[in-house]
């Protein structure tokens, strides 16, 4: 069993394409995340933030990168 404030990383990163009606928020929450951050946060996702008045806009076809989940053990 890992010491307190170990932490293992628990899945790989992955991507998912985006279909209408998708925004940054859904996708996360379907990928087991309680908010937006760790896929505003991610690089490879900057294009989507950083082009949108609203930074959780997707469009259909965006290709997001929903990063590795990471839990204490």
């Amino acid at each position: 069993r890992g010491r307190r404030g170990d932490f293992k990383e628990t899945k790989m990163a992955k991507t998912v394409k985006a279909k209408i009606g998708d925004s940054l928020c859904n996708i996360a929450h379907l990928n087991g995340f309680g908010d937006c951050q760790p896929l505003r946060a991610e690089p490879a996702n900057a294009y989507i933030v950083n082009r949108a008045d609203d930074p959780g806009q997707v469009l259909p076809g965006d290709v997001v990168t929903i990063p590795a989940h990471v839990e204490k053990s």
